[in-house]
């Protein structure tokens, strides 16, 4: 039996990132800050916009 992190508990989001390209069906090709690619294209409903706290 192996004990699993329960979801309620994980961060809800990840990031950040920036946008690298942007397909005409609505998904964005991301990159990390230092450049590198993140290989799935994400849907526009998927992410939100980061907003560094104060």
């Amino acid at each position: 039996y192996k004990k699993r992190r329960q979801r309620k508990f994980l961060p809800k989001w990840m990031g950040p990132y920036k946008i690298a390209a942007v397909h005409e069906n609505g998904t964005y090709r991301l990159e990390e800050l230092d450049g590198n690619p993140i290989t799935k294209w994400v849907n526009h409903d998927k992410l939100k916009i980061f907003q560094a706290p104060e």
